[in-house]
């Protein structure tokens, strides 16, 4: 459910939109669903809406305004200039954040005008749900809908809604912050362990260049009923689905706080990070473990989570083919990815039992990865983690038993490779990986720099000269202490096979003149540029703490990785550059895949394959007019 005011006609014109995603049920029993929201307008009328949210909402709005992280500056320009016209300047911004007094009369007024009469209903679901055929086409798009009478019983169900039982109103929120005091940054820059044993590791960090009340804390959990395949993908998908569902409540109250929660599925693990003001984060974290182990589906809830990732998956089909073959090329890359297509065969022999034991088992055996920082104290930090591992430390999950990650590591002597496919979506994609080997700092400097120059040069040659695609991009990553180099474009007039030459001419084009398309001074322009980024990227609490969680379980606690980055980017040489980059590029260089996503295409121009001896069948001869 979702509740927004639209301004429609200028600011003394509004609607008011209450929007429901239906099961298949609530689609059958459509006036029960509506009956609920009139019931919930009902009660609110009776009771009125007390003054302490109005509170909760000022206060908690000063508190965002006051610690808002650093935006964009031209996002924040086109933000004020847009909102400077609705108040004056002598109050601006204090009318745009806050709500200037509690007048319950208003909101009275306002209740009074929700009703049935004055509400348009629209519903959008399958005819063969609905029962109803559509008989109308939209003029502009084409869509077709159709116009009923809602039935008069159903308007006077809804119009003598009384308030129902168990909707009520939320009481105080628990998580707004009472203590905005900030903790000693007298502590080590880099994060430091503060643990580890047979259960888990935890580190811990103040971030001193951050000083505001807010916090965040990573939990990665392993358990071996976390296999990298698609079976147990479905599993844990559908778990996490459940979990936020029962969760909702609590992690609703928190978002409004100011404590967002974000829950995160991997091959091998159920990763969990809190942030937020930190007052009442550790609070929000031990509600949250504490509901993980418990709390099964019913078999109807099991249902209705199959059905709504069932849906998921099969929508995929209709993605752009370029997303459809990235996913695909995303499963060949990384060991025990899996794509939306292997689930939905799995999903399919899912029964509810096997899901009652997944539940039951998840978190019997445990390996946990922690960090916590932020304004955090070091004392709460440790307090924390012990009450992490009070609530998983069961059995330990011996490292000895966890699968290794693993990531693709193509031929050096055979290749390039192609994979083809045919799909459902409309227009045609192809995608490239380049296996550039071994990550060593200097190479992924080398990588770095070229790649910058490689995305304009792919974009102007594939996009604005040979208009192939309206989707043109490359990119460099780094997985699992490998370097790919990849590229791909989405195109609705040329064949996936025609796109994939035109990548390996660009390459070759580009490659032999590496030195006139990269002359020394703007290698030196892309390096200053990129040294710039690496020292300034992380711009907010949140993304330092990403990066040391991903220094200190994906780089094995190595925090001084991006020093090494920043040295080696400014240790490169031109001459090496061009070397190494060269060598990146070149045809030698065979260890490449392919995927071609040929879909539906309007009008196709592609080749039709036939023999000399057809062609009189297909065309004539003509002689000559004078």
């Amino acid at each position: 459910m979702s509740v927004r005011v639209d301004d429609l006609g200028g600011k003394e014109h509004r609607f008011f939109q209450i929007t429901l995603e239906l099961t298949e049920k609530g689609v059958k029993e459509l006036e029960t669903s509506v009956l609920r929201c009139f019931e919930t307008l009902a009660g609110y009328r009776s009771t009125g809406i007390p003054s302490y949210l109005y509170q909760e909402k000022n206060a908690l709005a000063q508190l965002f305004y006051q610690y808002q992280s650093r935006q964009d500056a031209f996002q924040f320009a086109m933000k004020v200039g847009d909102a400077m016209v609705d108040e004056t300047l002598d109050t601006y911004p204090r009318g745009q954040v806050l709500a200037s007094h509690y007048d319950p009369e208003k909101v009275q007024q306002l209740l009074e005008l929700l009703t049935p009469e004055s509400c348009v209903f629209s519903l959008l679901a399958p005819s063969e749900l609905t029962g109803v055929t559509p008989d109308k086409q939209e003029k502009w798009l084409g869509a077709s809908y159709a116009l009923r009478p809602v039935p008069s019983d159903w308007l006077n169900l809804w119009a003598d809604a009384k308030p129902h039982s168990a909707i009520r109103l939320p009481p105080p929120n628990p998580f707004v912050p009472n203590h905005l005091s900030l903790v000693s940054t007298d502590m080590p820059s880099l994060p430091q362990k503060i643990a580890e044993n047979e259960f888990g590791i935890a580190y811990y960090c103040r971030v001193p260049e951050f000083q505001t009340p807010e916090s965040v804390m990573h939990l990665h959990i392993r358990s071996p009923e976390l296999k990298p395949n698609p079976h147990s993908a479905c599993l844990g998908s559908l778990y996490l689905d459940h979990l936020t569902d029962v969760l909702h409540p609590l992690l609703a109250s928190a978002q409004s706080a100011g404590l967002s929660t974000r829950f995160d599925l991997d091959p091998f693990e159920l990763s969990l990070e809190v942030f937020g003001f930190s007052e009442k984060a550790p609070l929000l974290l031990q509600e949250v473990l504490k509901q993980m182990p418990q709390n099964p589906p019913t078999l109807e809830q099991f249902n209705i989570y199959v059905a709504r990732h069932k849906k998921d998956y099969l929508n995929s089909q209709k993605d752009l083919a370029v997303r459809q073959g990235k996913e695909l090329l995303d499963s060949l890359v990384v060991y025990g990815k899996s794509t939306k297509m292997q689930k939905l065969q799995e999903l399919n022999t899912i029964t509810y039992e096997e899901f009652l034991d997944f539940h039951k088992n998840l978190f019997e055996k445990t390996y946990i990865e922690a960090l916590f920082g932020g304004n955090l104290s070091l004392q709460e930090a440790e307090s924390t983690w012990l009450d992490v591992q009070h609530i998983f430390a069961r059995t330990p999950y011996p490292k000895a038993d966890q699968p290794a990650r693993k990531v693709l590591s193509l031929p050096d002597h055979n290749g390039p490779f192609l994979i083809s496919q045919s799909i459902e979506a409309q227009g045609n994609a192809a995608l490239l990986l380049i296996d550039q080997g071994l990550f060593t700092f200097e190479h992924r400097a080398a990588q770095e720099i070229l790649s910058n120059a490689l995305h304009e040069a792919f974009f102007d040659t594939l996009r604005t000269k040979q208009k192939t695609g309206y989707i043109a991009s490359s990119s460099a990553t780094a997985i699992e202490a490998r370097l790919f180099q990849s590229f791909f474009v989405q195109s609705n007039s040329h064949q996936p096979e025609d796109l994939l030459y035109r990548f390996e001419l660009f390459l070759e084009t580009f490659n032999e003149d590496l030195a006139t398309n990269i002359p020394e001074e703007r290698f030196s322009m892309i390096q200053a540029s990129m040294i710039h980024s690496l020292q300034t990227r992380f711009r907010n609490l949140r993304e330092k703490m990403n990066l040391w969680d991903m220094l200190a379980f994906d780089e094995k606690g190595n925090f001084t990785f991006i020093d090494e980055r920043v040295q080696a980017l400014q240790n490169l040489p031109y001459e090496r550059f061009l070397a190494l980059s060269k060598e990146f590029l070149q045809r030698k260089n065979r260890k490449r895949l392919a995927v071609l996503c040929e879909g539906k295409l309007p009008n196709p121009f592609a080749y039709e394959l036939i023999a000399p001896d057809q062609i009189p069948s297909i065309a004539k001869y003509s002689a000559r007019v004078d």
